[in-house]
């Protein structure tokens, strides 16, 4: 039929093409079908032979959507078709968009604007028409009717066209409506079965509705099984479904709970009876009518599982942490004990550091026990963590030391040179061990808990014992602990027995340098004297340095200040024969010189080679009238001191050849007058020496000193100097012995 003769059968036929339009819709499968459809069953009536549905883009761009053609040859034109798009008033379909209104082109050709007129041509496509599709005054697209013949306006046709395309344009509004649904459904069930969460759906009453399938997996239905069951029944745990059912209608009555819309952990009851761990979010569904409710449901076993791992993990690590700081504190114990210890305590001070020390880090309490050579102990330390406890644990050390026969174990271990050691003081040994009631109400306050006893062993010898004791119930002795004990009491043990021979040491050395040295000073006449000797190094060894006063004879006096090279046995040797000598030889020699050229002689046959002596020798014989004549003779020894009662500071003596050293000596004589109130000074090289040597005193300092206390008395002077020495070796070990002789003229 042609397009003239359907012209004149329009209006018969327009509401026949009305239904069949309808038809077509409802026939179509999804919207891409629906328009085909619609295309086809128009250009067939109306005699077109293609036909392109054109859909408002999201690009606000008219774009294809659907082509139809009639016979073959057009597929060039369609392909052309499906490469364009138009905007408002661009081509056919852009005309159409802009005016609303069924636009008519009659001639293809390059001069009417039909931007695809070399396809249409190629094609035989002669003339087109095109339709708005309109619903509720909005375009949805615009039909496209292609044709082989040469077609004018109809404005009659126009006319059914516009309302044709209202009535598509509402159909494919209503299509597109259900597949943007369709599609909808499909997303979320798409979502809902990728979903890792369980979902349920449950209407007012509290019955799933919908359920995906990670819900009936983590619950134990299968999914037909699932549906139309009670959420309580499916879900919840027997002893909570009450509640749960409470809840339900409370907001089937009011719509309002507090659980809708927050998260909360609790337990989901499976299919098989056991108790899962999860998290719940419940939301309500807004739609009309009764409340909807959606449960998201998390499983969280796998969380809790990594939780728990997690926790076992960081338990395992602190537990590491702790004791690596437990072994470090127990290894850091015994270095400081070391460490303390080697810095030469006392004796008996040694073990009150290593009782302090120790409850510090591995003890509550700290008691150290020591064995006489009769086997009598005496308890030297004993030391609480807490000071507020001491004064109990005082009296342990005072009034309660342990005995022989006992069940202590402190003599045992002294005795046997073995370890003791218990987790737990039992009553029973708590009893055993003590010697009152007094003792047992003491150790019961103080909380013994455990103990260890390790003895106290140097050079194969047990010195004692050292027992440590934990008052705190959740600190129980073991063999590590142990252990540690036994290595601070082996190093300890060897530290404090070197302090014993160390103070033994220094004991001897002391009596025999004051056996070397004048017990008392003589009375001299016209002469006021005062001396004084300070060994190095605290006493440990026997120094070199001497003094002596003794009468020479024909009333003369020897003040003598002497040094022996070196320290210990040679030199305490070479003081024990120099000083005897002086005294034997004043009385053979009248001059000082004669006196030390026969000493050195002495010192070469009888003393080491290369260990030298300085002797400063002061003759002081009465004048008729008052005061003394000195006589000084410096056998390699600094001069002596004189100053006069205005102050006025001289050296004595002339410098000489050291003795012991070469057969030929140079020696000199130097007298003078001392008057009364004069003051004289003979020293060694430990209190005064040049400036930038290690004595404490310069020379220039006793000047200064001895100037200042002109008119005072020999004792006073001797005071000044200790006091000023200790002064400057506060704090540090002397290096050098000092010996030092003050005489003053009363009259």
């Amino acid at each position: 039929m042609s397009v003239e003769d359907a012209r004149n059968d329009t209006a018969r036929r327009a509401v026949g093409l009305e239904r069949e339009v309808a038809a077509a819709v409802a026939r179509s499968d999804g919207i891409a079908d629906a328009g085909e459809r619609v295309l086809g069953t128009i250009a067939e009536a109306l005699g077109f032979q293609a036909g392109v549905l054109w859909r408002v883009g999201p690009s606000h761009q008219l774009v294809p959507s659907v082509t139809w053609t009639g016979r073959e040859g057009l597929e060039a034109f369609i392909e052309d078709s499906r490469g364009r798009a138009f905007t408002a008033d661009d081509g056919l379909p852009g005309r159409v968009w802009a005016t609303a209104k069924v636009v008519w082109y009659a001639d293809l050709g390059e001069p009417s604007g039909y931007l695809r007129w070399a396809s249409a041509a190629e094609a035989g496509l002669r003339s087109a028409v095109g339709i708005p599709l309109l619903a509720h005054g909005q375009l949805l697209g615009v039909a496209e009717l292609v044709s082989d013949e040469t077609l004018t306006e109809d404005t009659e046709l126009s006319g059914v066209l516009e309302g044709l395309g209202r009535q598509v344009g509402g159909l494919l509004e209503r299509a597109y409506a259900d597949a943007a649904l369709a599609e909808s459904d499909a997303r979320k069930a798409a979502v809902l079965e990728a979903s890792l969460d369980a979902i349920l759906t449950g209407d007012a009453t509290g019955r799933i509705i919908e359920a995906n399938r990670a819900a009936t997996d983590l619950l134990g239905w299968l999914p037909d099984e699932i549906v139309g069951r009670r959420v309580g029944d499916v879900l919840v745990p027997p002893e909570l479904r009450e509640r749960h059912e409470a809840g339900l209608r409370r907001f089937a009555e009011h719509g309002e709970s507090r659980f809708v819309g927050t998260r909360f952990e609790t337990e989901a009851l499976h299919r098989d009876g056991t108790r899962i761990p999860v998290e719940l979010a419940v939301n309500r569904v807004r739609l009309p009518g009764p409340p909807v409710l959606t449960v998201f449901v998390r499983d969280l076993r796998e969380r809790r599982q990594i939780e728990e791992e997690r926790a076992r993990l960081l338990a395992s690590e602190t537990a590491a942490r702790l004791s690596a700081q437990a072994a470090w504190s127990k290894l850091r114990l015994v270095s400081d004990v070391s460490e303390m210890l080697a810095r030469l305590f006392t004796y008996p001070e040694a073990f009150e550091r290593l009782a302090e020390r120790t409850v510090l880090d591995i003890a509550d309490i700290c008691l150290v026990d020591i064995a006489d050579e009769r086997g009598a102990i005496t308890r030297v330390a004993a030391r609480h963590r807490d000071p507020g406890l001491q004064p109990l644990v005082d009296r342990l050390k005072d009034e309660f030391v342990p005995r022989e026969p006992s069940a202590h174990p402190a003599p045992h271990v002294i005795k046997s040179g073995m370890t003791q050691f218990s987790p737990v003081m039992s009553e029973e040994f708590l009893r055993a061990t003590c010697v009152s009631e007094e003792h047992y109400r003491i150790v019961r306050r103080l909380g013994f808990q455990s103990y260890i006893t390790v003895p106290l062993a140097a050079r194969e010898q047990v010195l004692g014992a050292l027992t440590l004791i934990s008052t705190d119930p959740a600190r129980r002795y073991d063999r590590e602990d142990v252990a540690v004990a036994e290595e601070l009491a082996r190093r300890a043990a060897v530290r404090i027995d070197n302090a014993r021979l160390y103070q033994e040491r220094d004991r001897v050395a002391h009596i025999l340098q004051q056996g070397l040295l004048p017990r008392m000073l003589p009375q001299v006449p016209r002469l006021e004297l005062a001396a004084r000797y300070f060994p190095a190094g605290e006493g440990l060894e026997a120094g070199g340095d001497f003094y002596d006063v003794f009468s020479a004879g024909d009333d003369r006096w020897a003040l003598v200040i002497g040094d022996v090279c070196g320290k210990g046995p040679e030199a305490a040797a070479g003081m024990g024969l120099a000083r005897p000598a002086l005294r034997a030889l004043a009385r053979a020699y009248r001059s000082p010189s004669r006196l030390l050229r026969a000493l050195n002689q002495e010192l070469l046959d009888q003393v080491a080679a290369n260990r030298f002596v300085t002797v400063a020798y002061v003759q002081a014989q009465p004048r008729k009238d008052s005061g003394l004549t000195l006589t000084a003779c410096l056998g390699g020894h600094a001069p002596a001191l004189l100053a006069g009662a205005g102050g006025r500071v001289r050296d004595i003596g002339l410098t000489g050849t050291l003795l012991g050293i070469v057969p030929k000596v140079s020696l000199s004589e130097q007298r003078t007058h001392m008057r009364k109130g004069d003051l004289l000074l003979l020293y060694t090289d430990g209190l005064a020496d040049e400036p930038g040597a290690p004595a404490p005193f310069t020379h220039d300092d006793l000047r200064a000193l001895l100037a200042r206390m002109a008119g005072a008395s020999a004792e006073r002077v001797a005071d000044e100097i200790e006091q000023q020495l200790r002064e400057r070796r506060r704090g540090s070990r002397w290096a050098d012995d000092v010996a030092y002789l003050v005489a003053r003229c009363v009259e």
